[in-house]
């Protein structure tokens, strides 16, 4: 049986995280032209890299074999996304990767969908009332 990407996936281009539940979402919401320059990093839940490609219109992500495993560079670009953008776990040294990984579940991809814009309505509203 062959073995899959665990998620959520990673996709990280120089300090700016996009996490997706599925490795579908990824795969419909990363550009292949962006792909095909080579400017993305990939990871599942593991810390296991993962292949990206473009295929046509299409943006395809893969388990390589054999991988590569490296889940303290993942916490560390996951630590630092989340302190640059102020979630406390960032700050947290007892925070552990798999604690960073649920702290930003926080911030994964939604497909549009009625649910993500009264979300990013609350969330602005918010900013707003805090000023």
């Amino acid at each position: 049986m062959e073995e899959e990407a665990q998620t959520p996936i990673f996709v990280i281009e120089g300090n700016d995280v996009g996490v997706y539940r599925s490795r579908a979402d990824a795969e419909r919401d990363i550009e292949p032209n962006h792909v095909k320059e080579g400017i993305y990093e990939a990871f599942d839940a593991r810390g296991r890299r993962l292949k990206l490609a473009a295929a046509g219109h299409r943006t395809v992500i893969d388990l390589p074999k054999p991988y590569e495993q490296d889940p303290d560079l993942l916490a560390a670009k996951l630590r630092y996304y989340l302190a640059y953008i102020k979630d406390p776990a960032g700050d947290d040294p007892t925070c552990d990767l798999r604690c960073l990984i649920h702290a930003s579940l926080t911030y994964a991809y939604e497909p549009f969908s009625l649910r993500r814009v009264v979300k990013e309505l609350i969330r602005n509203v918010g900013d707003v009332v805090k000023r």
